[in-house]
C-alpha cells in the first residue's frame, strides 16, 4: 500500500524525496516523531551517518541527504513497510484546538493532556 498516492503535488519544502517516500517531510516537521521514538529508524536507515551529522534533526537530515541514498532506501522493503505503518501511525493523531491536546482518531482513546 502506498499512503502517498493520493497526494496531487510535491509539498514545497525544496526536499529531493521520491514520491514514493515524500510523506518524510510531514514527519520532519511535526514533532510527533519526537514522542514516536521508533519513527526516527526511518531516518537512521536511510543514511545513519548524515542522522548522526546532523545530531537527529530530520528538516537538517533531509535538506543535506544525498538524494542516492533517499532513492535508495525505496528498494528496501522492510523500509517501506516500516515507513508505511509509521505514516498510517501518524495519521491516527489530530490536535484538537478546543482542548489543545493532542487526540487520537476513533482507532484509539484520547492521549494524555500535558500541561
Amino acid at each position: 500500500m502506498d499512503p502517498d498516492n493520493h497526494l496531487p503535488h510535491p509539498p514545497p519544502n525544496g526536499f529531493d524525496l521520491p514520491r514514493r517516500l515524500r510523506r518524510l517531510a510531514d514527519l520532519a516537521y511535526n514533532l510527533w516523531w519526537t514522542w514516536h521514538a521508533e519513527s526516527s529508524r526511518i531516518f537512521r536507515y536511510i543514511d545513519a551517518d548524515t542522522w548522526e551529522r546532523t545530531e537527529h534533526n530530520p528538516v537538517r537530515f533531509l535538506r543535506l541527504v544525498p538524494s542516492e541514498r533517499v532513492r535508495a532506501a525505496t528498494n528496501s522493503r522492510w523500509l517501506l513497510e516500516f515507513y508505511d505503518r509509521v505514516v498510517r501511525d501518524r495519521k491516527t493523531f489530530a490536535w484538537d484546538e478546543a482542548t489543545r491536546d493532542f487526540i487520537e482518531t476513533p482507532f484509539g482513546s484520547t492521549a494524555a493532556r500535558h500541561a
